[in-house]
């Protein structure tokens, strides 16, 4: 994907634009791009919350009506893994993560649910910007976004990328945008 073509006038009004696979780039002069968190995990999650929750419910309601308050203190981490479900499923299905280039500063926010994660690095300590792969026993790969701090070390950008394309992408906006060359580093998805 030819990112050169967004530089030029149309750049210093500012302008949305669609990119693969969900990706929203704003240029201007607070340059942006964005991705939901949305992917195939979320059907069997959604599922598995509504099972979970329903199961509590019944068990709360059948146990208040009969007088059966311990059940409730008993059943207070399940009704808490409960609502950290619901929390998890609807941040899958409408949180964003956005990077953004302000001024010196390069944000990682994610959004409209609170999350944690988000951060602030001074763009000048950034030598590079690369993504790594990451196989779970389970058989299952995701992409990590990640940029090498100058003094050695290495802060995730972003998380639970579910294609290479798609991490590949914000690797290649960070890095014209910031001005690095491509070097290779220990760990970089190939």
């Amino acid at each position: 994907h030819d990112l050169s073509k967004r530089r030029g006038e149309n750049a210093a009004v500012g302008r949305t634009t669609p990119d693969p696979a969900g990706i929203t780039v704003v240029d201007g002069p607070t340059p942006s791009v964005s991705f939901p968190w949305r992917s195939a995990l979320v059907l069997p999650l959604l599922g598995g919350t509504l099972f979970w929750n329903a199961i509590m419910l019944v068990a709360f309601t059948t146990s208040l009506a009969k007088g059966e308050y311990e059940v409730l203190l008993y059943g207070s981490v399940h009704g808490l893994v409960g609502l950290g479900g619901i929390w998890f499923t609807v941040a899958m299905l409408v949180n964003r993560t956005t990077i953004t280039l302000d001024g010196e500063t390069l944000t990682v926010a994610h959004a409209p649910l609170p999350w944690w994660g988000g951060r602030a690095v001074a763009q000048r300590e950034i030598a590079q910007v690369y993504v790594t792969e990451v196989r779970p026993k389970k058989g299952s790969v995701t992409y990590s976004l990640f940029a090498e701090i100058q003094r050695g070390h290495r802060v995730q950008l972003a998380s639970g990328i579910p294609r290479a394309g798609r991490a590949r992408f914000l690797e290649d906006w960070l890095a014209e945008r910031l001005g690095l060359a491509a070097r290779p580093v220990e760990g970089e998805h190939a």
